[in-house]
């Protein structure tokens, strides 16, 4: 599968790059952060060359290389997260200058369909409340490891999302992080995934448990509730009607909800069991079964492990109950909210762009449930803006 531009015309208009600008994205070279992690930029690199996914060159030779663009790297520090590399798709040098996230655009690729992802895996377990009122809704997530760079580039147009590092030429063979059509280019895979493991999640390939047992025995799961335990009841409408098929006792198979490359189950036990092989088998029916001295398993394993399978459960930053039927947020991200709000005292009168950009960041993600979030976070991005556009030229300057 390639993600091309959106033609061959449009390939040459953009990358006939003059020699003076390469001269100078190479003499800026990469983000300052890219020096204060020099173990973690090493094992990346390491990582990226073992599994394929960059042709490592002499950084000489991008002088002779048809259609470069370099672009910087960058280290994203986030609390409680792993600090990783990103390709800074975005960067013009100067105002005028190009970037890849100019060459292509997410407008002309095919429409996406995971943002409703997260919706209808809650709708799901609604349902499933509807059907079970009485019995534990087991939840369970995986994602892709190196999803993005399963979506290979053109040979022809691969060196424009290149970038040197530590003296290094990496030319990617498949798609970058950072990169403003990538999602759109993997949709397809996981539009696929999503109805190949359907298609699986059934009594029918019961078979796939025993397939995937060296995987599926390694997954911790929540205590059975005790008899007492209460479950918030859920109300059947002319939408929301349950799980069984046409009235009957006989389950639909079980959804599978991808978030880009994340995807979201839910069920009871034991089905829940079943819905996870037939998860594991879509996506190696997909990408490849695992053959470890070839490449990597296309299956991230070092998150699959992280949580156990349960009724409650971080996903996609949000603490889903299926016994309180309640979407909350994480006790981390409520915590770095309070933390940051303090230091804004009322009688404060100025703020840095990083200190504002820090909290829309935060706000921007509960301003979905609450009005006066939304709008003191719209408030907050309009004074960003504001800001930049009125220095602009000190901006450029420095």
């Amino acid at each position: 599968m390639f993600a091309e531009l959106s033609s061959p015309e449009h390939l040459i208009e953009c990358t006939v790059i003059p020699l003076q600008k390469i001269l100078n994205l190479r003499t800026y070279g990469n983000h300052a952060s890219i020096t204060s992690r020099p173990d973690l930029v090493q094992k990346a690199l390491n990582k990226e060359e073992r599994n394929n996914f960059i042709i490592p060159l002499p950084s000489w030779i991008s002088r002779f290389v048809q259609n470069l663009h370099l672009s910087p790297e960058g280290i994203i520090i986030k609390e409680g997260k792993k600090d990783r590399i990103i390709f800074d798709a975005s960067f013009q040098i100067y105002p005028h200058s190009a970037c890849p996230n100019t060459w292509t655009s997410k407008f002309d690729e095919p429409p996406i369909w995971y943002g409703s992802a997260f919706s209808r895996h809650l709708i799901r377990i609604w349902n499933l409340r509807i059907s079970y009122p009485n019995r534990e809704i087991y939840l369970w997530d995986d994602d892709v490891a190196g999803a993005f760079r399963l979506v290979k580039y053109n040979p022809y147009i691969a060196s424009a999302f290149s970038a040197i590092i530590n003296s290094i030429l990496c030319v990617p063979t498949g798609q970058v992080f950072g990169g403003n059509t990538s999602a759109q280019n993997f949709e397809g895979l996981a539009i696929a995934r999503e109805h190949l493991s359907e298609h699986f999640s059934n009594e029918a390939h019961h078979h796939l448990i025993a397939k995937h047992s060296n995987i599926l025995d390694l997954i911790t799961y929540s205590p059975i509730p005790p008899p007492a335990t209460q479950f918030t009841k859920a109300t059947a409408d002319s939408n929301h009607k349950g799980v069984f098929l046409n009235g009957s006792s006989i389950p639909c198979n079980t959804p599978h909800h991808m978030f880009v490359d994340d995807n979201h189950i839910a069920d009871i036990y034991p089905r829940i069991r079943l819905a996870q092989a037939a998860s594991i088998e879509g996506l190696f029916r997909l990408l490849g079964f695992p053959e470890k001295h070839l490449r990597r398993s296309v299956l991230s394993e070092d998150k699959y492990f992280e949580q156990a399978c349960g009724p409650i459960k971080l996903q996609l930053g949000y603490r889903v109950n299926t016994r309180s039927m309640t979407v909350g947020f994480s006790h981390a991200r409520l915590s770095a909210l309070s933390d940051l709000l303090f230091q804004w005292g009322s009688q404060r009168k100025s703020y840095t762009l990083k200190e504002a950009a820090k909290l829309a960041g935060l706000l921007k993600f509960i301003a979905s449930i609450s009005t006066w979030v939304r709008f003191l976070s719209v408030s907050l991005k309009h004074a960003i803006l504001s800001a930049l556009r009125c220095n602009t030229s000190f901006i450029h300057q420095h």
